[in-house]
């Protein structure tokens, strides 16, 4: 028998952060999707591949829709690196940022030194957890940003085990939503070219994944635990955002954070 579930909220608990998301049509799910080709998806015809400048405008077609359609994608990217930060994180983890003395330009190199980076830290620091966001620089070297849950270790050992360069210590003690914090070096990776097809993040195995509700009676009785009011005539220091907007299949959808952290920073959007 078919799992087919119907709600019309969904409530993600990602450490302090917690999102409601209200939709005016049920949404369902537990169906299986099937991929299918269209049309305009088969192969270039024999008379296309045998004009060459109707050939190069095709591939140039297809990469601006691929950039497009990372462009799109990279913001459920966003979204998924926020809540998982969130989960995992807090203002008193460490957000390190290393970086290339050289012009490192080629990402898949960029990658393996990361991952022996990782691994010489872990031989010396045990199994911690982490999440790296690829960012690059005006000049097009690549650069990391890492928030883990390490101990202290001092900037010399880091630039030591790094090895490629620069290492810098972030101060993150007055930030409230340390997920939203670095999503925003996701930016000028997301539409480069050397990233088509590829994650500009990755994590550790042992991430603890967000918490998500959607059955409603359960998302009412953690609203009223935690004092979290979602009507916006009524005051609630917690609640820190509030937006709205329409879909076509989903109707008017109604989104609402709350922050938990104590003493966090209010915010209008």
């Amino acid at each position: 028998m078919p799992n087919h579930k119907c709600s019309n909220m969904r409530l993600v608990i990602a450490g302090d952060i917690i999102r409601l998301r209200k939709y005016e049509n049920p949404v369902y799910s537990g169906f299986t999707r099937h991929r299918y080709v269209s049309a305009e998806d088969e192969t270039v015809s024999d008379e296309m591949i045998a004009d060459l400048d109707k050939a190069i405008d095709n591939e140039r077609d297809k990469m601006d829709k691929s950039l497009d359609s990372r462009a799109r994608s990279n913001k459920r990217a966003r979204r998924e690196v926020i809540n998982l930060v969130n989960a995992n994180f807090n203002r008193h983890s460490k957000f390190i940022t290393l970086t290339y003395e050289e012009n490192m330009q080629d990402v898949e190199e960029a990658r393996k030194h990361f991952k022996q980076f990782i691994q010489r830290m872990r031989w010396n620091y045990g199994n911690f957890r982490y999440i790296v966001v690829m960012e690059f620089q005006e000049r097009g070297a690549v650069h990391y940003h890492m928030m883990s849950d390490l101990p202290y270790v001092p900037k010399k050992t880091l630039r030591e085990i790094w090895g490629h360069g620069f290492v810098k210590i972030n101060a993150i003690e007055h930030v409230d939503n340390v997920g939203a914090y670095i999503s925003k070096y996701m930016t000028k990776a997301e539409a480069d070219i050397r990233m088509i097809n590829k994650k500009c993040y990755t994590t550790s195995r042992n991430m603890i994944k967000p918490v998500v509700l959607t059955n409603p009676w359960e998302i009412a009785q953690f609203l009223r635990k935690n004092s979290l009011n979602v009507d916006t005539n009524v005051e609630d220091k917690k609640r820190v955002f509030t937006s709205s907007y329409t879909s076509e299949h989903y109707g008017n959808i109604i989104d609402i954070e709350f922050n938990l952290t104590p003493n966090h920073e209010f915010r209008l959007n």
